[in-house]
């Protein structure tokens, strides 16, 4: 019996080495593949603490894959946001953005995703052209505002003057009454999209404090009373006493948009 369990015992030895080699093969294609990526990638064990990661990680993060090998991540990038976030260590969400710890002129964006048995993923990505691309827009939209803001008020001025004279055609004064009203509602759409940009700029630093809500609803109802086909009955309806730490500014212009917008 002996030689049926030698060959036996030879034909699995094989078999084995074979499943060696196949698996050998995979995890190196895994390797050359994860060396393509584009994103970077480190998996974390439970105390954050790096386990391993691909070359764009290293390259994004400015880290040296074998000897941070071990290393907690949080000693690697001490940016106070990205610490927060680790330290938080819920996956999914909104990804955080910090800034690149080797460029101060970059930006990069980890998201943190389970992986395997008690480990974490966290992805990194270069968002430097991203934010500089919102950047452009902002300042667009914002000079844009500001270059029509001017035009608009002569043009205003001059229609107010039409609209007052007594030598103007009567048949032109319907037209004209026209033109002046769709120019305010120009106005008021450039003077929107100035507001928009500075809330968009997150420069302004907001003065938040306590905000009587039930006076701001009391104001922004009598403005809608003074609007033009305004329905006749505005009615308040306050179920609550509590107040608002905000900024003021800002949330009277949110009440004012939204009673504006369900009068028109």
């Amino acid at each position: 019996v002996w030689p049926q369990v030698l060959a036996k015992i030879d034909y699995l030895h094989t078999r084995i080495k074979r499943r060696g080699k196949r698996f050998k093969s995979l995890v190196k294609q895994m390797n050359q593949a994860t060396r393509t990526f584009p994103d970077g990638g480190i998996i974390l064990n439970t105390q954050n603490e790096i386990v391993r990661m691909n070359e764009a990680a290293a390259k994004l993060l400015g880290f040296k894959r074998k000897q941070d090998r071990g290393l907690h991540i949080t000693t690697l990038l001490r940016d106070p946001d990205f610490v927060a976030y680790i330290e938080k260590g819920v996956s999914g969400g909104e990804p955080k953005e910090f800034v690149a710890p080797t460029d101060h002129t970059q930006w990069r964006s980890c998201y943190l995703v389970p992986y395997g048995l008690d480990q974490k993923l966290l992805m990194v990505r270069d968002i430097t052209q991203q934010r500089q691309t919102d950047q452009m827009r902002r300042d667009f939209v914002a000079n844009a505002s500001h270059e029509l803001r001017t035009p608009l008020t002569v043009i205003t001025g001059y229609l107010e003057a039409l609209t007052e004279s007594e030598d103007i055609d009567p048949a032109l004064r319907m037209p004209i009454r026209e033109i002046e009203r769709q120019a305010v509602r120009m106005r008021a759409l450039v003077e929107d999209l100035l507001k928009l940009s500075e809330l968009d700029s997150k420069v302004r630093e907001s003065a938040r404090h306590e905000v009587d809500t039930a006076a701001l609803v009391a104001a922004a109802s009598q403005e809608a009373r003074a609007m033009e086909n305004c329905p006749q009955n505005v009615l308040v309806d306050l179920q609550s006493t509590a107040r608002l730490l905000a900024d003021e500014c800002d949330i009277q212009s949110v009440l004012s948009n939204l009673v504006a917008n369900a009068v028109r």
